[in-house]
């Protein structure tokens, strides 16, 4: 298990030299568009705080694009017909082939009409999954549930992003760093404004667990105001996948 310590001996020169050129990447995105709802104290921050899971996943394979996700046996479709494991968190597919890219709009209004807490995000590009990611996603939502005696599904707003996909991101204006652990698989971003303005009892308790995971580092976790950014610690990916049997179907 990692120690405190341990981040910072493993940052190496290598990780130096990708941050700086992240906060160039920053700085310039930051001045060419419109970032008034994201104070730029705050995205350094965010960046400051990326370095740790970055070097967690030094020399780990990233998804370039979505050929090589579809390539991977290991993962797992997460819109699976009849599907392998119970799923204890929601997410919204994004489909963009033909009539799709009309009614992914329609869907989206609706959800916002609908107060739904997928409201403010386009839905998952990508729906197939680590298993790993499966059982810590689970694991979260009935540690939160118990928390707040409630039924919970977490509302998951992405899991894998590839390299090509966060370059398109880039181009589009959005500040989207290749270094993203999303490329690895084990990042995820769990919706937080929505709980914020609707739903403060799961939005309190959700921080506290988030807190808690932190705490003991089996995640990295960053407050990104709109989405709580996770990742999981790499040296526990075989603990969760082993946990996953709990929720076999």
């Amino acid at each position: 298990m990692f120690t405190e310590r341990d981040y910072y001996q493993s940052i190496g020169a290598q990780q130096v030299e990708n941050f700086i050129r992240d906060l160039e990447e920053l700085f310039l995105c930051f001045y060419q568009n419109d970032f008034n709802s994201i104070p730029l104290k705050s995205l350094i921050i965010i960046l400051l705080k990326q370095q740790v899971e970055i070097c967690w996943y030094d020399g780990f394979d990233r998804y370039l694009n979505s050929d090589q996700i579809d390539c991977d046996r290991q993962l797992y479709d997460l819109t699976s017909r009849p599907p392998r494991y119970h799923l204890n968190f929601s997410f919204t597919v994004l489909q963009e082939a033909g009539i799709h890219r009309f009614l992914n709009s329609l869907k989206r209004r609706l959800r916002l009409l609908l107060n739904h807490p997928a409201g403010g995000t386009v839905g998952m590009k990508t729906v197939r999954c680590k298993l790993a990611i499966i059982a810590l996603l689970n694991q979260l939502s009935d540690d939160v549930g118990k928390l707040c005696r409630r039924s919970v599904s977490l509302q998951v707003n992405s899991i894998i992003r590839t390299v090509e996909h966060q370059q398109h991101l880039a181009g589009l204006g959005y500040w989207a760093p290749q270094t993203t652990s999303h490329s690895t698989g084990y990042a995820v971003d769990i919706e937080q404004a929505w709980y914020a303005k609707n739903d403060r009892q799961l939005f309190e308790g959700i921080q506290l667990v988030l807190e808690d995971y932190a705490r003991r580092l089996h995640l990295n976790v960053i407050d990104e105001e709109r989405i709580w950014h996770i990742c999981l610690n790499p040296q526990l990916i075989e603990f969760y996948e082993n946990r996953l049997s709990l929720w076999t179907i």
